[in-house]
């Protein structure tokens, strides 16, 4: 038998070995990796989030100002109406 040859299948031999490792552990991985998915899943929860618009937040805002210089002014002209 050549040496050639010999040394073809030796490669070819360690290529299947390699291979067939491979495809037991990825296997295992990609059942590990579904169990966790499900898991993953089953926990799952639906969050309310409260989200504030700046634009409205700054409108808001005004508006209160605007609402305590009323207030001012109102309670101002009421101290001088009763003295």
């Amino acid at each position: 038998m050549p040496a050639w040859l010999i040394v073809i299948l030796s490669i070819l031999a360690v290529v299947l070995v390699a291979f067939i490792v491979l495809m037991i552990v990825g296997g295992r991985l990609q059942k590990k990796a579904n169990s966790q998915q499900e898991a993953l899943a089953s926990a799952a929860q639906t969050v309310s989030m409260l989200i504030i618009d700046k634009e409205k937040l700054k409108n808001l805002e005004q508006y209160l100002k605007n609402q305590k210089n009323h207030l001012l002014q109102f309670w101002e002209e009421q101290k001088y109406q009763i003295k």
